[in-house]
């Protein structure tokens, strides 16, 4: 079973037919709503795989997937952007998985406004492209916390690194789904800093910072 970290500030219309596609899931017994934007909550009627965790001030996404997974009840970890709906069959393509992997994202063809059939595939991913960390599946026991001071970019980055530095192969997911994006509300600037999330995360994969000798 999967447990799905979604941080959100509420700004993606997506994220209702999101959640109700993952309470429909049968892989899916644990959705984590990371609140962002207590003043915007909406209203959900109670389900007992639906947990929302409101924060005072908005966390970003770093903090935020580390918070969720810290909470999640299941190995099995979907880190889900919050204008990004999946299929079913995404979650029995990972769920079939019988390989140890770091992080398996998303290709950035896979996402469109009118989804069409297609059975998802698995291929070695060997950079990042666009779209890859607006979902990642990855297991708790090989999670590494992000950085507090890396807010928004190169979260996904940081994660794909540290797994190669566990001897981890990473993939990425060739499908169809419904999204869009930087429509989600983790990707839009509200207060943070691109350079310095640039900084931090060349600073903590050793990709950066010349050391100069005197």
């Amino acid at each position: 079973m999967f447990s799905v970290v979604i941080p959100t500030c509420w700004f993606a219309e997506e994220i209702f037919e999101s959640i109700k596609q993952l309470e429909e899931c049968t892989l899916v017994d644990d959705i984590i709503i990371i609140d962002n934007n207590v003043n915007n909550t909406p209203y959900f009627l109670h389900n007992e795989k639906l947990r929302i965790f409101p924060q005072y001030k908005n966390i970003f996404v770093g903090e935020s997937w580390n918070t969720g997974v810290r909470l999640a009840r299941n190995n099995k970890i979907c880190l889900l952007n919050d204008d990004i709906i999946l299929n079913d069959n995404v979650f029995e393509l990972v769920d079939n998985s019988n390989f140890d992997y770091g992080i398996i994202g998303l290709d950035q063809s896979s996402i469109c406004k009118t989804p069409i059939k297609i059975n998802p595939s698995l291929s070695l991913a060997d950079d990042i492209l666009v779209g890859f960390g607006c979902c990642i599946f990855l297991n708790k026991n090989n999670y590494v916390p992000i950085p507090k001071e890396l807010k928004v970019l190169y979260t996904d980055n940081f994660l794909f690194d540290k797994m190669l530095a566990k001897n981890l192969n990473n993939y990425k997911i060739s499908c169809s789904i419904k999204g869009r994006i930087g429509v989600t509300t983790l990707s839009r600037k509200i207060n943070y800093d691109e350079d310095n999330d640039q900084k931090i995360y060349l600073k903590e994969t050793n990709k950066g910072f010349l050391h100069y000798v005197s």
